[in-house]
């Protein structure tokens, strides 16, 4: 009697083959349980797309030593393309950025600028940092900077990031939502999410985020794009704080003192299941408002998720993402991490909307890259 082909395949195949297909199975439902859930989704998420990899390489080795339903396997390979096609832009030939822009366009600067450093009096007004900024901003000429982690001092020693932009570079519109502010002998700092803009605001608002005492808000603002409102909307999910090691709990002050027993440990794996928590909970609030704008919608946002994430699927819905829509590649804008799929920036926008072109800078004054667009409408 002929032997079942699968009794052929090596038993290092054999072992392989059908745990495999159970993790790489559950791994494609990481758009449908949400980490707050299962906290095993959030890391399959930041891994999937070396899961797939991976599941690829085992399947030429199925296919290699015969093994019985490898077709299977393959289908299922070919399934995880679906969550690749928001891992890898296809737009090989995009062309170069033109810093040329239409009238009609509108550009966008999206930017978790990490305080904007380097304004200290000690040093000259437009120190090494903040001239890189100002440089890059004047030769780009955005319409609208939407920012995250945004710091204003209100100092007699310490030059001001609003009238910087606001007014040396000449942005007379703007929306802050600070989230916190904090007094010292030297004056006050305050921090939030902002919305500078050369076109007037026709109406702004702010969305608190639940559940936590100190959490950056939704910052909106309606502008007329082509005689039309377009709404932007920004935002900046908690950060994980995973390059931190293990610290004092006096370290963290009273922003993230809810956080302390988590920080304070340096434990890496509980950080990442005690903030994709949360940050489960504010992509929930984010879809929310998004789903109640009654105009078309510019989302700039630090996610700090990656696109193979459920906050991901959760806060793009209907929204198009800019990158996907005129990139090629990863599309990194973490800097400080060897992974390539650290694409935690983004640019979402209605349907109604089209990107003409999109580009991504490395500013070393901060640890994530600045995305840049110019819309219009379709």
């Amino acid at each position: 009697m002929q032997q079942h082909p699968i009794h052929n395949s090596p038993w290092f195949i054999r072992l392989l083959a059908w745990p495999a297909l159970v993790l790489y199975a559950v791994s494609l439902l990481l758009y449908t349980i949400p980490p707050a859930h299962w906290w095993p989704m959030g890391i399959l998420g930041i891994g999937w797309p070396y899961t797939w990899l991976a599941f690829g390489v085992l399947l030429l080795l199925l296919y290699r030593f015969r093994f019985a339903y490898r077709r299977f396997w393959l289908y299922s390979w070919c399934m995880g393309m679906l969550v690749m096609s928001n891992v890898w832009a296809m737009h090989t030939f995009s062309g170069q950025w033109s810093t040329q822009k239409e009238n009609h366009l509108l550009r966008i600067m999206q930017w978790n600028c990490e305080q904007l450093a380097g304004i200290d009096t000690f040093h000259n007004r437009f120190s090494t940092d903040r001239s890189v900024a100002v440089q890059y901003i004047r030769q780009q000429q955005p319409d609208v900077i939407m920012m995250q982690d945004f710091q204003n001092y209100a100092s007699p020693v310490l030059w001001s990031n609003l009238s910087l932009i606001r007014d040396t570079l000449g942005y007379p519109f703007v929306h802050f939502a600070p989230y916190f502010s904090d007094t010292k002998p030297w004056g006050t700092n305050t921090e939030g999410v902002i919305i500078f803009s050369r076109r007037p605001f026709i109406q702004t608002g702010r969305v608190q985020y639940p559940n936590r005492e100190y959490a950056p808000y939704i910052g909106w603002a309606d502008i007329a794009m082509n005689g039309k409102p377009v709404r932007l909307a920004t935002t900046h999910f908690v950060s994980m704080h995973l390059n931190l090691g293990v610290l004092p709990a006096d370290t963290f002050g009273f922003i993230y003192k809810q956080d302390t027993s988590v920080l304070v440990t340096g434990n890496k794996l509980k950080k990442l299941r005690y903030f994709q928590a949360y940050h489960t909970t504010q992509a929930q609030t984010l879809r929310a408002f998004l789903d109640t704008c009654a105009v078309p919608v510019i989302l700039g946002a630090d996610l700090n998720s990656v696109p193979t994430s459920y906050v991901y699927s959760k806060v793009k819905g209907p929204l198009k993402d800019a990158f996907l829509e005129t990139g090629f590649g990863w599309g990194k804008t973490y800097r400080n991490s060897v992974l390539p799929n650290l694409r935690i920036d983004y640019l979402l926008h209605h349907p109604q909307l089209q990107v003409l072109q999109m580009h991504s800078h490395t500013l070393h004054i901060s640890d994530h890259k600045p995305l840049l667009a110019d819309f219009g409408w379709r």
